[in-house]
């Protein structure tokens, strides 16, 4: 059986409100030249019900207690068979019904590249992703995971380090560019992500794991430094935030975006 182009990865647990928008931008590609992989955390507030609605349209269907996100998108990396793997979680939205053929045309274009970054929005339409170029620098800032579009059998090589509980996306690509692999970023974004997960709630574990992950894979020290000032400024605005009773995003978009 030939294999499919794409996997697309939909992790969820207890999110009865948004994991079925989620799937219907899934089920809605004109493009069907995909598995889908749903993996669930043992829910308890009704998210169940509705996958059962969808079971059938899932290749692979796994609810059970997992370690936390990156933990699950690894269980489903394992069992993935598609040539490129996409994460689109619970509340996250590809962004119209022909996203998976704009994919694909960029794939052809650039002669299947190892790894594709789009940009991403949230909700209100704040792109995420400005840098046209790849760098040493800007690798961290380049989007998201829902952005990132990545040979299979390049994530089952590296998978999520699920000792960072927040910024394990940003050591995977750190992994890919400083193996060589071959990078291309696409100005355009697939993908409409939900605010208000853990990587914008806790902001000085996630400043902390940026500094971690730099330090531990012998980042140019320049650059520790630089990651350094940027993520003790978020961590220093984002106390003040908290003792003013000012808006953090409202304070980071006016201060360091």
């Amino acid at each position: 059986m030939r294999k499919k182009l794409f996997t697309i990865v939909t992790v969820v647990y207890n999110d009865v409100g948004n994991i079925e928008k989620t799937i219907e931008s899934v089920l809605a590609q004109k493009n069907k030249n995909y598995e889908y992989i749903l993996i669930d955390g043992k829910s308890t507030d009704g998210t169940l019900d509705i996958l059962d609605k969808y079971k059938k349209n899932f290749d692979v269907y796994i609810s059970e207690k997992d370690n936390g996100i990156y933990d699950a998108m690894n269980k489903a990396t394992k069992v993935s068979n598609g040539e490129y793997i996409i994460f689109l979680n619970s509340g996250d939205l590809l962004n119209s019904s022909s996203v998976l053929n704009e994919i694909e045309n960029e794939i052809i274009k650039n002669q299947s590249p190892d790894t594709l970054l789009f940009k991403v929005a949230n909700y209100d339409g704040e792109v995420i992703g400005k840098y046209k170029h790849l760098n040493i620098v800007n690798y961290e800032t380049y989007g998201c995971h829902q952005g990132y579009v990545i040979k299979t059998e390049l994530q089952k090589r590296f998978l999520f380090d699920t000792n960072y509980k927040i910024k394990a996306d940003r050591q995977l690509l750190l992994n890919i560019f400083q193996n060589d692999y071959r990078i291309i970023t696409i100005n355009k974004y697939i993908v409409k992500y939900l605010d208000g997960g853990v990587s914008s709630k806790d902001i000085i574990n996630k400043e902390k794991e940026n500094i971690k992950i730099s330090i531990y894979n012998n980042v140019k020290l320049r650059y520790i430094m630089l990651v350094l000032c940027i993520s003790s400024l978020k961590m220093v605005l984002f106390k003040l935030s908290e003792l003013l009773g000012v808006n953090w995003e409202s304070l980071k978009k006016t201060t360091i975006r």
